[in-house]
């Protein structure tokens, strides 16, 4: 029988890493090494490679239209996490004609004000950069329509 078992985590062993069996839930793809090893001293090495799928930016949620009306339901547009992992980190929003009107790195969201005024209802183009385990990447450009 076996009598001997070693975990490892990409090289940093886990919170049980003589255990029999291990869980494990990771955010990223990650590799798990296992080390084992017999009375006798034979052993063997296995390689576990766990892919997290979907990776976050797959599942970005951001609404195509907000109703920045005060009354506490989708009055801002901004990202909404849905697993978590994933930041926004900048916004860009431009009118019809392509200019900017509003950018923010600090709260990358917008109440649909531009210069402390309401914006009119209309279509609007953004851009955003999200950050997603670790990594930075800007969406394709998209619309939201602001309702009033």
């Amino acid at each position: 029988g076996l009598a001997w078992y070693y975990w490892e985590e990409q090289g940093t062993a886990l919170n049980c890493n003589n255990c029999q069996q291990v869980q494990v839930g990771p955010t990223l793809a990650t590799t798990y090494t296992l080390i084992v090893r017999n009375e006798a001293g034979c052993g063997d090495t296995v390689e576990y490679r766990v892919i997290v799928y979907p990776p976050c930016f797959e599942a970005l949620n951001v609404p195509n239209a907000f109703t920045p009306d005060g009354d506490g339901v989708n009055d801002v547009l901004r990202l909404v996490p849905i697993e978590g992992l994933e930041k926004a980190k900048s916004l860009q929003v431009y009118n019809r004609w392509g200019q900017k009107i509003y950018q923010s790195s600090t709260n990358p969201s917008w109440d649909g004000t531009v210069g402390g005024k309401p914006a009119p209802p209309d279509v609007y183009l953004y851009i955003l950069d999200v950050e997603c385990n670790g990594v930075v990447f800007r969406l394709p450009q998209r619309e939201v329509t602001l309702i009033r």
